[in-house]
């Protein structure tokens, strides 16, 4: 990613936390439309005593979620806002939260990376966003990851935002992995897409809920 886009995701997300503070707004959304988001996103892997790496942690709000569930798990979150940062440290002093240079830095190993919200900036080239950031998904998770995405069958569109293919998405899935799954069911115009890499069918059944 350039570095002048960079650097304007990280004015916006400061212009935004000045205006809004720890509120959802801050984030692009609403919180009840988030609670939808990561309960979907969070549903396909039974993922207690696993480690999470939260790509676009905002606030930490998955953290909390996913506290709340009652999961014995470990996280790291990780955002390129150091604004954002601040926040999520203050709000969860409990927590690993990371700053990233870039969006493209190397991220800590794992077992799973989840990316929401993360892909929605219209960028000069998104279609490459995607392979990179799902290349380095790959890099660092071992058993997979799931990210949201705003579908272009979406009937708004806002300038500011990019809408993902879904025929796109899930070909370049098929590159990574034969395992994946694309969701459609949560929202009309929104969807996700789970990778994972795993090849043992003998070991499976009990790591999906």
């Amino acid at each position: 990613m350039k570095k002048e886009e960079v650097n304007f995701i990280k004015d916006l997300y400061r212009e935004r936390i000045l205006e809004y503070g720890q509120d959802p707004k801050a984030l692009g959304w609403p919180r009840n439309d988030q609670d939808l988001r990561f309960e979907r996103l969070t549903r396909i892997w039974n993922f207690e005593n696993l480690k999470i790496v939260d790509y676009g942690c905002g606030f930490g709000d998955l953290y909390s979620y996913l506290c709340n569930r009652g999961v014995d798990f470990e996280y790291v979150g990780v955002d390129i806002s150091p604004e954002m940062i601040e926040q999520a440290n203050e709000l969860h002093p409990e927590a690993k939260f990371e700053v990233l240079s870039n969006p493209l830095d190397e991220l800590p190993e794992c077992d799973i990376v989840f990316a929401c919200g993360a892909h929605a900036l219209k960028l000069e080239d998104n279609q490459k966003f995607v392979r990179d950031s799902f290349a380095l998904f790959k890099k660092s998770a071992k058993v997979g990851f799931g990210v949201t995405f705003l579908s272009t069958h979406s009937d708004i569109k806002h300038k500011k935002n990019y809408y993902s293919d879904p025929d796109f998405i899930l070909n370049h899935s098929y590159t990574l992995s034969k395992r994946i799954l694309l969701d459609n069911m949560f929202m009309p115009f929104e969807f996700s897409v789970f990778v994972d890499f795993r090849e043992d069918m003998d070991n499976l059944s009990y790591s999906y809920r």
